[in-house]
C-alpha cells in the first residue's frame, strides 16, 4: 500500500510499507527525511471572488490577510499553509478541507492555495 499524508502523527498507526509525508525535514527531526521534489504554491480564485476582492490580484501576499481563504487541513506551521505563504503568525479564518478536490466545490467561498499540479484543474475551479 502507498499512502501519502501530511499527518505526521500516523506513522505508527498504519501498516505502511513506505510512508511518505509532505513537508520539510525539520518537521520530523526524529525520522529520516529525503527531499523528493520542490514545491511552489500560489493563490487561485474564481472570477466571481476576484470581483468581490480585487486587492488579491496584487503581488502582495498580505492582500490575503483580510479575505476569506480556503484551507487544506495541515499541521500548524506547515509549508503549504496560508500562514506560511503569507508570512504571518496570525491564524487565518476560513473553511477547512481535507482534500483539494473537496475544496473546489466551493470556489466562490474563498481563495485557495494549491501546488502547481493541483492548479491544472482550472476548468473545475473557475
Amino acid at each position: 500500500m502507498l499512502l501519502t499524508s501530511s499527518d505526521y502523527r500516523r506513522f505508527d498507526e498504519l501498516d505502511e510499507a513506505l510512508p511518505l509525508r509532505f513537508g520539510r525535514p525539520e518537521d520530523w527531526p526524529s525520522l529520516v527525511a529525503t527531499k523528493l521534489f520542490d514545491g511552489e504554491w500560489f493563490p487561485v480564485c474564481s472570477p466571481a471572488f476576484l470581483v468581490l476582492y480585487p486587492a488579491v490580484a496584487s503581488e502582495n501576499p498580505k492582500a490575503f490577510l483580510d479575505v476569506p481563504v480556503l484551507h487544506l487541513t495541515t499541521q500548524p506551521g506547515a509549508v503549504d499553509s496560508w500562514e506560511s505563504w503569507i508570512g504571518t503568525e496570525r491564524e487565518l479564518d476560513g473553511l477547512r478541507f481535507t482534500s483539494f478536490l473537496s475544496m473546489m466545490v466551493r470556489p466562490s467561498r474563498g481563495a485557495a492555495l494549491p501546488s502547481p499540479g493541483r492548479a491544472t484543474l482550472r476548468s473545475t475551479f473557475g
